[in-house]
C-alpha cells in the first residue's frame, strides 16, 4: 500500500503547525509545514510574499508545495490556512491522504493570532490583516465553509492543549490506517 499523508487543515490559528509538530514525532512521521516550506524557497516571511508578489503568486507556491508532498507521502502535512480553497489541493489530499480538519472558536482563534502577533519579529497574518477582529474572523470561517467541508474528521481545538489534541488525531490516525488496510 504506497504511504499515505495526514493532512491538517483548518483556519488560520485553529493548531495545525502546533498540534502537527506533536502529531508527527507520536506517529514517527515528518513534519511538512507548507508555510514555512514557502518561506524557506522564497527567502520571505508569508506576509512579505503576499505584498510584494500577491495573492495569487502564494497560492501557486502553496500548491506546488502540497503537489510535492502528495508525491512523496508518509508525513504530516499541516497546509496553510487557505490551501483548501482550491479545489484541485482538495482532490489532491483526499486522493493522498486522511484529511482532519481543525477547528476552534472565533474567539479562541482571535486570542491565538493576537498573543502570535504580539511576539517579537511574529508577522501579522496576511489574509486578516492588520485590523484582526473576531468578526472579520467570523466571516472568513463562514467563506471557507464550503473549501474545509471535505475532511473526514473534525477536531474543535478550543481551550485544549497540543498534547491532547495530537493523541486524539494519533488515535484517529492509527484506526483509519488499519481501516483502509483491509
Amino acid at each position: 500500500m504506497a504511504k499515505h499523508n495526514i493532512y491538517l487543515i483548518g483556519f488560520s490559528g485553529s493548531g495545525k503547525s502546533a498540534t502537527g509538530k506533536k502529531l508527527s514525532k507520536i506517529l514517527n512521521m515528518p513534519l511538512i509545514e507548507m508555510d514555512q516550506q514557502i518561506e524557506e524557497k522564497e527567502g520571505k516571511r508569508i506576509d512579505e510574499i503576499f505584498t510584494v508578489k500577491g495573492e495569487n503568486y502564494f497560492r501557486k507556491l502553496e500548491s506546488s508545495v502540497l503537489k510535492a508532498a502528495a508525491l512523496n507521502g508518509g508525513h504530516v502535512v499541516a497546509t496553510g490556512g487557505g490551501a483548501p480553497i482550491n479545489r484541485s489541493n482538495r482532490e489532491l489530499m483526499v486522493r493522498t491522504g486522511l484529511v482532519i480538519r481543525l477547528t476552534a472558536t472565533p474567539e479562541e482563534i482571535y486570542k491565538r493570532i493576537s498573543a502570535n502577533n504580539t511576539k517579537i519579529n511574529q508577522p501579522v497574518r496576511p489574509i486578516l490583516g492588520q485590523n484582526i477582529s473576531i468578526k472579520k474572523i467570523k466571516d472568513m470561517i463562514t467563506e471557507r465553509e464550503p473549501a474545509y467541508a471535505f475532511s473526514e474528521y473534525i477536531i474543535d481545538t478550543s481551550g485544549k492543549d497540543t498534547s491532547t489534541v495530537a493523541n486524539t488525531l494519533a488515535t484517529l490516525c492509527n484506526e483509519w490506517k488499519t481501516s483502509n488496510e483491509q
